[in-house]
């Protein structure tokens, strides 16, 4: 198939860090990257990142914690309401549009026999299996498994969708596949790239189609994606290019976070664009 020319990758790398400051950015800028990506006529947002814990920097934040280590009660004065509460910014941009947070799945050998899904209250189910010549369910044994899971925080998770962003690597190093579908307790996970097509076509549920031998594949709208037994899709590596500033090697156009919030880079770059916000930087490791 041809490469689709509407993916393009938002990198929060070296010279954004420098530029901006050390990661994690306070929310009010996770926020403003957010609005203006959304407002250069973006299709979607997927974010290669979990934000797992609330924002310490934000003011509601800082006046508890500093109340609860020394006993001083700290007001900030003149700051509107609105910037009270940096997840609350944040989660705001998030629902205004098409977007996604990652999460991790902990890894398993087998289905366990008792998992928590509280932890993903606001989970919603895309994922829909329909077996095929066979009454078994044989999904535990060939779909990947978690025992539990990495998610961002509930309030962030109320505005947007999840979906898993963990790779899978082979024995030599190398990731030759990557997973659709991945299995947590009863749940069934879509792989970040699958969400963004869902969100992008407006495809409301996937089927995840399955006999006695494992997945046969996965239909999404008009798409239909052969995968091997474990929901798994080989991945066709495109033509690559090489970032010379960053060293970063993609498939895709990549834009500097920086020049995003910066104003160095619109909508010609993003318009009608499937943007996944992720990381080249090395201090971060996401290799």
């Amino acid at each position: 198939d041809p490469k689709s020319d509407r993916v393009v990758v938002v990198d929060l790398d070296d010279d954004s860090l420098k530029e901006i400051g050390q990661w994690p950015w306070p929310r009010y800028q996770v926020a403003e990257l957010t609005r203006r990506i959304l407002d250069a006529g973006a299709s979607v947002v997927g974010y290669d990142v979990i934000f797992s814990e609330p924002d310490r920097t934000s003011p509601t934040v800082m006046t508890n914690a500093i109340l609860q280590q020394f006993g001083v009660e700290v007001e900030f004065r003149g700051l509107p309401e609105e910037y009270q509460d940096y997840d609350s910014l944040f989660a705001g941009q998030l629902g205004r549009g098409r977007t996604i947070l990652g999460c991790f799945m902990r890894p398993v050998d087998e289905k366990p026999e008792h998992v928590d899904t509280s932890a993903d209250s606001h989970f919603k189910p895309v994922i829909f299996p329909r077996a095929k010549r066979t009454s078994e369910d044989v999904l535990p044994r060939y779909l990947l498994q978690a025992d539990g899971l990495t998610v961002s925080i509930p309030q962030l998770r109320q505005a947007t969708q999840s979906a898993f962003l963990n790779a899978v690597v082979e024995p030599d190093g190398i990731i030759r596949y990557g997973p659709l579908v991945w299995q947590f307790g009863d749940r069934f996970y879509p792989s970040l790239a699958l969400m963004a097509l869902c969100l992008d076509q407006d495809i409301p549920r996937c089927v995840l189609e399955y006999d006695a031998n494992g997945v046969v594949a996965v239909h999404a709208g008009r798409f239909d994606m052969p995968a091997d037994q474990a929901g798994r899709l080989a991945i066709n590596y495109r033509t690559i290019r090489e970032n010379e500033k960053t060293g970063l090697v993609s498939s895709f156009p990549v834009l500097s976070a920086a020049d995003v919030l910066k104003g160095r880079v619109g909508a010609q770059e993003l318009t009608n664009k499937v943007v996944f916000v992720g990381t080249s930087a090395v201090g971060l490791k996401d290799l």
